[in-house]
């Protein structure tokens, strides 16, 4: 039992020792309990401890129990690896999102009006026309034949507005 106890992790010690005396003076029915577990050829396992009482005496104390010990190490490796792979992609997602905020910003600054592009006097006449009524509270009616880009119109006045953010 001593042995045991010597190779019982010194962070994992006292959690373990307090529930198996909980469990022998009765005020504990059964135990399951994760721990680490310094072998002396294998070195640190886990392990996972099951425990009940089968018969206890007058004053509730055991007398007979009955325990099982399962090495659980690679089960815990393996729950670890998957939690730093989804660190991993949750920093990965972060910093893919801020890229992509960063180019949404860039494309804004670069084409203020969306995916209307040109240098014609009618494209500049109509982008004057955008930048007058995108910064007012108003009402706007945009016409034009089929194809003409009355939806690039529309989103360039709806992305310039103030409500909209940047």
């Amino acid at each position: 039992m001593q042995f045991w106890i010597d190779h019982l992790h010194p962070d994992d010690r006292q959690r373990v020792l307090g529930l198996r005396e909980e469990l022998h003076d009765g005020r504990l029915e059964e135990l399951a309990v994760d721990y680490r577990y310094l072998h002396p050829t294998l070195g640190e396992r886990w392990l996972h401890h099951q425990a009940g009482v089968t018969t206890r005496d007058a004053t509730g104390h055991s007398v007979r129990s009955y325990g099982v010990v399962r090495d659980i190490t690679e089960r815990r490796r393996s729950e670890e690896t998957l939690r730093e792979s989804l660190a991993e992609i949750g920093r990965l997602k972060d910093r893919l999102q801020a890229e992509a905020d960063y180019l949404k910003a860039e494309i804004r600054v670069i084409h203020p009006h969306g995916e209307i592009t040109g240098q014609s006097p009618a494209i500049r006449k109509v982008l004057h026309s955008v930048n007058q009524v995108a910064s007012t509270d108003s009402t706007v009616l945009i016409s034009g034949e089929t194809g003409s880009g009355k939806e690039l119109v529309a989103a360039a006045i709806h992305q310039l507005s103030p409500g909209e953010p940047a």
